[in-house]
């Protein structure tokens, strides 16, 4: 006969089986621990500049009648961002610091350059920033960008303005490293530890159920 699972039995398993949710959780955590100190330093820094305000216009009409605009529009926005995600970008940091000598070829060092840097752009700046376990080279690199932008800019002769980067904040070497959230991750683990612990303490109890109540049938059905 079928009983009704309550809170007393979950309790009595819980009890029965706190051994290996104890178990699952502290494997786990101690997993998640040494994956964390195992994890290597990455640094990080950034490069901020200003775009460029020659032709930018606000976007709202209302500025016309005293109306603060809600944001600019600026014209070399776009062209600037196409600029630093470009192939040639790329191809020019890879060839300015060699770095297929550590990647192995073009495609695998400029795919490594472009997983370095993220763009973030605002209405009036943009942010560069650049990852690796180097912080030299990182540094370097972020400064090469605002650099390289506007040689690329006097080669193909892209915009009427040759000033496009207006440093505001150059890319400094960063002295310590992004932490390793050892942390976070140590408890991350043991959350998956008590989930995974909990599954494991119940299949059983669920499984014996599911045989007893299959006994319960067969033994009924042939009389």
């Amino acid at each position: 006969m079928k009983r009704p699972y309550n809170i007393f039995h979950i309790l009595i398993t819980l009890n029965k089986r706190k051994w290996v949710i104890i178990t699952t959780v502290l494997i786990t955590s101690f997993t998640g621990m040494l994956v964390g100190y195992c994890t290597e330093r990455i640094y990080k820094t950034s490069v901020v500049f200003l775009l460029p305000l020659e032709g930018a216009a606000p976007a709202s009409i209302g500025s016309t009648f005293g109306i603060v605009p809600l944001r600019l529009f600026n014209p070399h926005k776009d062209t600037i961002l196409a600029m630093l995600r470009s192939r040639r970008m790329a191809e020019d940091v890879v060839r300015e610091f060699d770095l297929v000598k550590g990647f192995g070829t073009m495609r695998g060092a400029i795919k490594a350059v472009r997983h370095m840097v993220t763009i973030s752009p605002t209405q009036l700046e943009i942010e560069l920033v650049t990852t690796g376990k180097d912080p030299e080279l990182i540094t370097d690199i972020a400064n090469f960008y605002v650099t390289n932008l506007e040689k690329i800019n006097d080669e193909l002769d892209i915009t009427a303005v040759k000033r496009l980067a207006k440093v505001l904040d150059p890319a400094l070497k960063p002295e310590t490293p992004e932490s390793r959230q050892i942390i976070k991750k140590t408890f991350m683990a043991s959350m998956l530890g008590a989930a995974l612990g909990l599954l494991l303490a119940f299949i059983p109890e669920f499984l014996q159920r599911l045989r007893k109540e299959y006994e319960f049938i067969n033994r009924h059905s042939h009389k």
